[in-house]
């Protein structure tokens, strides 16, 4: 009964006008910074004037004109002389009355890139060490009235992790830092393609994205959490539950309001939850297969003071499953979304800009819209980048592109301490937290590519291992990614699917093509010839690729015309990848013939990218079935420089966008050659099965001529295959579908 008597008490304090929820005073406003360049002799120490928050030490140099554009000659190097500097950067500001007068005060940072002393009126309050972290610090009592002084000392990560690295006793790999160097990323919990990667260039920079004061009276909810428990016959049952941050008093009580129901319970325990049951669900499906309905949801924490404390977010009716389980042909690896078996179409995606601080809420919408355009339907967060920000997964739900998620690590191998995992298991926790509402996430996976380079890619030779350290390392490896990680996203995430790395299979041996997920790198890193795409279908094709250049009125933009040659500095310096241009220029003259000049080696090195996405696609959805996703290597780039990339970094499609678009339509036709006539491969992953009229034509001088035409009953997933004898002269053949 009590807690009804604090139902009419906070009824009547509400009244009264009465209600405290968590007051929230931004600070991103205003900060200013001094280099501390540490004796590299590019700048004096100099101040940084006035910039809002999230930014970065780059960012910030560039703003005042003291830095480059990285995509300008020379800036990499301009860029490697600042990674040892140790920037500070802070900012003024006078207290809230309301948050100088509340019971709890906090201090929350996100985005702190990576390690910095905090100090607040001089009081040191904080250290951070994880750039993917959401730090939270008591500030009561060091906060004052009148002007407060926020400070943020930071640390280069290769001046904070050198004594790691000397001392290690062997040297961890690297992703793709260079060998012989002191490779401190895998001890560095931030990004670590901005040590440098295959397709992008080296910036190790510090950064910060967001500061903020809370303060509450009383208790307050901590995380809340939706998600489709059941969905039967079009009643989808709804589960929501929360986190309090301390035990809440006597009297207290909850309130869920989704759907146009309202439900109410007793408080009686820091956590909590309840179930709602709707008929006629209006279900969020990806893209593609149907609508992408979102409802709002509120949880409310009411106290017997008066103190209320509200909690807003959007979920989905809709149910995901993960199947990878042996059947008849080995191994399967696909989502069930709603009941229903998906072809997954998508893409790799990195992140937009070596400084994510410069990247828009606009050019996200804009690259996701593309990708929705081109009939995606799931976006793969690759684990060598950053946890995006909330609105990318906002969008995600809003254009119905599922994600499948990577924990941040990537092509290296991890020290093996108790303090690292500690350290991760927290980053961990906040953002399944963080992220675990979005309808759009659909997969956890722990790793790129770790477990397949250390069983297969000779590190151990390489760096000399003793067996006893190896045995360290693939100890480590269970204990973090097969251990905690996965215990973490069971207990907070259950509704999502976690498997420990991608791939579960290697493209060494035919068989594995049978098995799980599949990273297919015969065609470049094997330099194999395009028809092999034909021969290596995994289950799930997670990545393949083949690299471009961008458009060369973008490349002018940097490299003058005298140095648009594939020889010159400026241009070896763009290709980062070890297999250099050569195999673009060796394919591309097979195809299209030597190129004139470089403008006409641009464009036909798109095309050669165009064909290869094609003959992969195409090789992929005539074996749905056995292969049930695939998402090439790679969306787009974070600059301007030959890549995998569909789309530059300025946001043009190249030639295999269209491809890729066409391809990706939920249902397509193409001709193969045969020996009699040709063959008509015709594909459909729409939900339900339609009678479509398919016609081949040929093209002559006249226009098309119709050479064959059926009306054909296409089931979702089932290929088919037709031979057509009056089919010939193949490059002149076309098809329709309607």
């Amino acid at each position: 009964m009590l807690w009804r008597v604090g139902v009419i008490i906070s009824l009547l304090l509400l009244v009264l006008g009465v209600k405290a929820q968590v007051i929230v005073q931004s600070l991103t406003d205003q900060w200013t910074g001094v280099h501390n360049l540490g004796g590299t002799g590019v700048l004096d120490d100099s101040y940084l004037s006035e910039f809002d928050l999230p930014f970065s030490h780059a960012s910030a140099m560039q703003q005042m004109g003291q830095a480059p554009d990285i995509n300008e000659i020379g800036a990499e190097d301009f860029y490697k002389k600042l990674e040892s500097s140790s920037p500070t950067f802070s900012t003024q500001f006078n207290s809230e009355f309301e948050v100088l007068g509340a019971e709890h005060q906090e201090l929350v940072l996100t985005g702190v890139d990576t390690y910095a002393d905090v100090y607040l009126n001089d009081s040191l309050i904080l250290r951070t060490k994880n750039a993917f972290r959401i730090w939270r610090v008591d500030v009561k009592g060091v906060l004052k009235e009148g002007e407060n002084e926020l400070r943020l000392d930071f640390i280069s990560p290769l001046v904070k992790n050198k004594e790691k690295f000397d001392q290690a006793p062997f040297e961890l790999p690297a992703g793709c830092e260079p060998d012989g160097s002191v490779n401190v990323s895998p001890y560095t919990r931030k990004a670590a393609y901005q040590f440098g990667w295959d397709w992008g260039p080296r910036l190790v920079t510090s950064a910060l994205e967001d500061v903020k004061l809370e303060a509450w009276n009383g208790n307050r909810i901590d995380h809340i959490y939706a998600y489709t428990k059941k969905l039967e016959n079009g009643t989808a049952t709804q589960s929501i539950s929360w986190e309090l941050r301390e035990k809440p008093e006597p009297g207290s009580w909850m309130e869920v309001i989704i759907g146009g129901k309202k439900k109410s319970i007793p408080a009686t325990g820091k956590q909590g939850a309840l179930e709602f049951t709707f008929e006629n669900a209006p279900l969020w499906w990806p893209n593609g297969w149907g609508e992408q309905h979102l409802v709002d949801f509120t949880v409310r924490l009411n106290q017997p003071n008066g103190n209320i404390h509200d909690v807003q977010d959007s979920t989905a009716y809709r149910t995901i499953e993960h199947v990878n389980e042996k059947d008849k042909n080995g191994t399967s690896y696909y989502f069930v979304v709603n009941g229903e078996p998906i072809f997954c179409k998508g893409a790799n995606y990195i992140p937009m800009s070596v400084l994510p601080n410069q990247v828009s809420d606009e050019d996200q919408r804009r690259l996701l819209t593309q990708a929705k355009d081109a009939n995606m339907n799931m976006i793969r967060v690759w684990g060598g980048g950053i946890y995006e920000r909330d609105s990318f997964y906002d969008l995600c739900d809003e254009l119905g592109l599922m994600v499948w998620q990577d924990f941040m690590f990537a092509g290296s191998l991890y020290p093996p301490d108790d303090a690292f995992q500690v350290n991760v298991i927290f980053e961990v926790d906040d953002q399944i937290r963080r992220l675990r509402n979005h309808p759009c996430l659909v997969h956890f996976c722990g790793n790129n590519e770790v477990n397949v380079a250390f069983h297969n890619w000779g590190w151990q030779d390489k760096f000399g291992y003793s067996s006893e350290f190896n045995n360290q390392l693939k100890m480590s490896y269970d204990i973090l990614f097969n251990g905690m990680i996965r215990f973490r996203v069971q207990e907070l995430a259950p509704h999502v699917s976690y498997v420990h790395t991608s791939p579960l299979s290697n493209w060494g041996t035919p068989e594995n093509f049978n098995h799980s997920s599949m990273h297919y790198w015969g065609v470049w890193h094997g330099k194999e010839a395009f028809s092999e795409f034909e021969n290596n279908v995994g289950r799930f094709m997670v990545e393949y690729g083949f690299q471009s250049f961008p458009d060369l009125d973008l490349l002018s933009r940097w490299v003058p015309p005298a140095q648009q040659h594939l020889e010159s500095d400026p241009m070896t310096a763009r290709q980062k990848s070890y297999i250099g241009n050569g195999l673009i220029k060796t394919h591309s003259d097979e195809l299209f013939g030597e190129s004139k000049n470089f403008s006409a080696f641009v464009m036909n090195s798109q095309k050669t990218q165009a064909k290869a996405m094609e003959i992969a696609i195409k090789s992929h959805r005539k074996n749905t079935g056995h292969c049930m996703g695939t998402l090439f290597w790679q969306l787009n780039d974070c600059w301007i420089g030959p890549s995998w990339s569909v789309i530059d970094s300025e946001g043009n499609e190249k030639a295999a966008f269209d491809v890729v678009k066409e391809l990706y339509a939920p249902t397509v036709a193409w001709l193969e050659p045969s020996k009699k006539g040709s063959d008509l491969v015709v594909v459909s992953d729409q939900r339900e099965s339609n009678y479509h009229k398919v016609t081949v034509v040929l093209a002559t001088r006249r226009g098309l001529r119709e050479i064959w035409s059926e009306y054909l009953l296409l089931n979702p997933l089932e290929p088919q295959v037709f031979n057509i004898k009056k089919a010939k002269h193949a490059d002149r053949l076309g098809v329709i579908v309607e």
